[in-house]
């Protein structure tokens, strides 16, 4: 009776102690296939996969039953897929009361599904296992004279890294066929086979190095069944085409490109055979497109003039395929072969050559990737060029697609925009709200982009965002009710109506494996509704002081936070801002980007709310400790009333203290510093009007080893000022050249302002070459410069339109990066020198 009244009033006073519920993870599947139409038992482990998980899947209609002896660290489950499901490639999540966990891949066919074993009941089948390092893996199965027989492994592209190699022998023990990885499956491989005569044949499998690495699951596949590796052609435009899947199916299927999403999608599987493996991708685009010609001894095809794409394929080994471009004299071509990044399996290269066949350039490699890309200057008086792909290693066949595309490097591309994301999953605290960055990539284009999530969960709304023209990024706020429902799959979609472009593009996760191949499961984010353990929150702190992001200089935002009564370690900050952080060598460069001025931001732990738990802890024990002796005077025989008495009075006194330990505890964690000014550096060069800034607040254990609850702030918007401006006395000067040149006086003012006070470069960009640059330096306590532009006196009549006047300097002698004023156009009129007369 006096432990429950002395508890009662601090909920929440165990927290900091007690191992809390986290999101599920998952670190592994077995069986990684679901049997369409049949029954698989699917065990999944790793950790926090309890209370009341549910199997999420992108699939309708599946059926999921969850089996005796659950574990936190292991769940296995009865699935039932429809028989009517797409054989494919799926994500698979497990959803708790405590959010959704990664995903990971599974493949859905009709093929009965079944742990490796030495000896295959019967065919076809799908058999899962793992093979470490020099393993080798021997599967029996009976065939028959005549029998086709298709043998395959998944696994790189079930997101494993064995690089399998497969062997098939005869019942006699002869070698009959083997197969090892193959770039069109992604380092996965295939054999086929017709068996020559009746009975036991035998399949091998082993790493191709004899050294499996981790992760070294796989699926073999034994049988027969309708597979398809790639598309042809790999890219359908406006008009409806016919589109083979090349593999071994019959017919092709009739696709075309939508209008306006032209995202890529998966090619729906014929009806009425037993298909397995990913579903093909088909890209859509609406360029100029053209087919090569496919007739005997590689004829040229007619290209026209760029810009243009063509899809072709090397169907011979050693194969050139010859196209005809017409040019423009002096004109910049930028030509790229597309083929790696399609899936196909050739090492494209590609060149540029004279009618007579003589090189005149060419790339193997670009960027990093192994599909070319290059750029040429059209010579003088060269009015056609033959642009021939091939490959690096002469191979050739059905599958080595590729798409040639041809441009004007001089001219922009066609507006557009992709979206990207960062993570696969989305939790969101029940009764607060979490937020999503997003990064626009621009082609080209400056209209505003609306952003929504497709779907969401009942309770779980999604307030609608908007890039605007001139953002490279957003932060999408998502909400989540007390009585929200668990975890449901959507995808972030951008949409844009506007003279320059009316489409809607599908975002993806930027960090996926499967952004090329699987595009359509890259593209699935789960947004899942939890409860929280700790009731933790944080918000922006009121302030009197004017909040203005100045480019350049340092600006202020103080948090504040609400930490419950034991749960009092530091709480971790990462600013989330809508600015998409640029690259330099393939890394974030932090001096154009939006971020905290130091690496770690913490607010700290107060020493003295840690103090008053701990002395909570103590006088806990002691009550504990008393109540024992309490029970045990109580239950001796006889009782000692004397004794018991005593106890008696020790318990009350110790739930007296503990009760005031309580009331202490709660005092200090209500009077505990859990507010932090967070000084946020500005770029000097940021190019959008206004930011959008917001923090991802984590309360963390005071080890620092435990994430106890997850909270951010709200979403603010922050116009971006520049605080230098330049202002030229004129902006057209006009001067006659003559035998020693001429000599322009350009002036003018530097205005500084929103507390920048700095010294200022002051300079012309766009001079010709010959003339010397001028430079000035404006002191701080100064406005006004004045400079001479020297002309020599080879310098050629006529207009300059390209120049223009900068400044830049620092925001104060603390600052670490430049702002630059925007420039100012100037125009120069050099008239020719005076004739004399006579």
């Amino acid at each position: 009776m006096f432990r429950s009244f002395c508890y009662a009033g601090l909920s929440f006073l165990l927290l900091g102690r007690l191992a809390l519920a986290a999101p599920p993870a998952i670190t592994n599947v077995d069986l990684r296939g679901l049997q369409s139409g049949g029954v698989v038992t699917l065990t999944l482990t790793g950790s926090d996969l309890m209370p009341d998980p549910q199997l999420v899947l992108s699939l309708a209609k599946v059926e999921q039953k969850l089996l005796p002896g659950a574990a936190a660290n292991k769940v296995q489950f009865e699935v039932k897929v429809p028989a009517a499901a797409e054989a494919g490639l799926y994500n698979v999540r497990v959803a708790t009361g405590q959010g959704v966990s990664n995903a990971v891949v599974v493949a859905v066919d009709g093929l009965p599904e079944s742990a490796v074993a030495e000896q295959a009941a019967s065919l076809p089948i799908a058999m899962h296992g793992a093979l470490a390092g020099s393993a080798r893996q021997v599967v029996r199965f009976t065939g028959q004279a005549g029998q086709e027989i298709l043998c395959e492994v998944e696994a790189n592209r079930l997101g494993g890294k064995l690089r399998p190699v497969l062997h098939l022998y005869e019942p006699s023990g002869r070698h009959l066929a083997w197969s090892l990885p193959s770039p069109l499956l992604e380092g996965d491989t295939r054999l086929s086979a017709k068996l020559p005569v009746d009975g036991e044949y035998r399949v091998e499998l082993h790493d191709l190095q004899y050294a499996s690495p981790a992760p070294n699951f796989y699926r073999l596949k034994i049988g027969s069944w309708a597979f398809a590796d790639i598309a042809w052609p790999p890219t359908v435009g406006e008009e409806p085409a016919d589109v083979a899947l090349i593999g071994n199916l019959p017919q092709p299927i009739t696709r075309t490109a939508a209008a306006d999403d032209r995202s890529p999608q998966p090619a729906a599987w014929p009806q009425g055979m037993l298909a397995s493996g990913p579903r093909v991708v088909i890209r859509s685009s609406l360029q100029r497109q053209l087919l090569e010609q496919e007739s005997p001894n590689a004829a040229t095809t007619d290209l026209g003039s760029a810009p243009v794409a063509a899809c072709g394929r090397l169907l011979t080994a050693n194969e050139q395929d010859r196209f005809q471009l017409q040019v423009t004299p002096g004109s910049n071509l930028k030509l790229a072969v597309q083929a790696a990044v399609l899936g196909s399996p050739i090492d494209a290269m590609i060149e540029v050559q004279n009618e007579k066949g003589g090189k005149l350039a060419g790339n193997d490699d670009a960027n990093g990737s192994p599909d070319p890309e290059l750029t040429y200057t059209v010579p003088k008086e060269v009015e056609t060029l033959w642009v021939v792909v091939s490959d690096a290693l002469g191979r050739g066949g059905p599958t080595h697609v590729y798409r040639l595309l041809v441009s004007l490097a001089d001219e922009p591309a066609a507006p557009d925009f992709t979206l990207r994301f960062e993570d696969d999953r989305l939790q969101v605290a029940r009764g607060q709200f979490s937020v999503l960055p997003v990064q626009v990539d621009r082609t080209q284009f400056t209209g505003p982009i609306e952003l929504r999530l497709s779907q969401l969960p009942p309770g779980v709304t999604c307030a609608v965002a908007s890039a605007e023209g001139d953002a490279d990024g957003a932060l999408l706020l998502v909400q989540a009710a007390a009585g929200s429902s668990a975890c449901l799959v959507t995808r972030l979609v951008g949409a844009t109506n506007t003279q320059e472009l009316t489409a809607v593009r599908t975002g993806r996760n930027g960090t996926s494996p499967l952004v090329n191949s699987r595009p359509w499961l890259a593209s699935e984010l789960a947004v899942a509704a939890y409860q929280p353990d700790v009731p933790f929150t944080i918000d922006w702190e009121k302030t009197d002081e004017p909040v203005r992001l100045v480019l350049g200089a340092k600006l202020t935002l103080p948090v504040v936070c609400q930490r419950p009564v034991g749960a009092d370690g530091p709480v971790r900050l990462t600013l989330l801002t809508s600015q998409t952080a640029p690259q330099n060598n393939g890394r974030v460069d932090p001096n154009r980007t939006l971020r905290t001025e130091a690496a770690a931001v913490e607010i700290p732990a107060d020493s003295k709310a840690q103090a008053a738990f701990n002395a909570v802890e103590a006088a806990d024990k002691v009550l504990a400790a008393a109540e024992q002796q309490r029970v045990a005077a109580e239950a001796a025989k006889p009782v000692d009333e004397a004794k018991l008495a005593a106890a008696k009075q020790a318990e009350t006194v110790a739930a007296e203290k503990k009760a005031a330990a309580d009331k202490a505890a709660e005092e200090a964690a209500a009077a505990a510093n859990n507010t932090l000014p967070v000084p946020i550096l500005a770029p000097g060069d940021l190019t959008a009007s206004a930011y959008q800034l917001a923090f991802k607040a984590e309360l963390l254990s005071r080890d620092k080893r435990q994430v106890l609850a997850t909270a951010y702030t709200p979403i603010v918007r922050h116009a971006a000022i520049n605080p230098l401006a330049i202002e030229p006395a004129e902006t057209s000067y006009e001067a006659q050249l003559a035998a020693s040149g001429a000599v322009v006086k350009v002036a003018g003012k530097v205005l500084q302002s929103d507390g920048m006070k700095g010294d200022i470069t002051v300079t012309l960009e766009g001079l010709p070459a010959g003339v010397p640059v001028p430079r000035v330096i404006v002191k701080a306590d100064q406005t006004d410069f004045e400079f001479d532009v020297r002309f020599p006196a080879s310098h050629m009549p006529g207009e300059l339109t390209d120049v223009r006047l900068t400044a830049s300097g620092k925001y104060d002698a603390a600052a670490r990066v430049l702002v630059s004023a925007p420039p100012v156009p100037l125009r120069f009129d050099l008239l020719p020198p005076a004739t004399e007369s006579k």
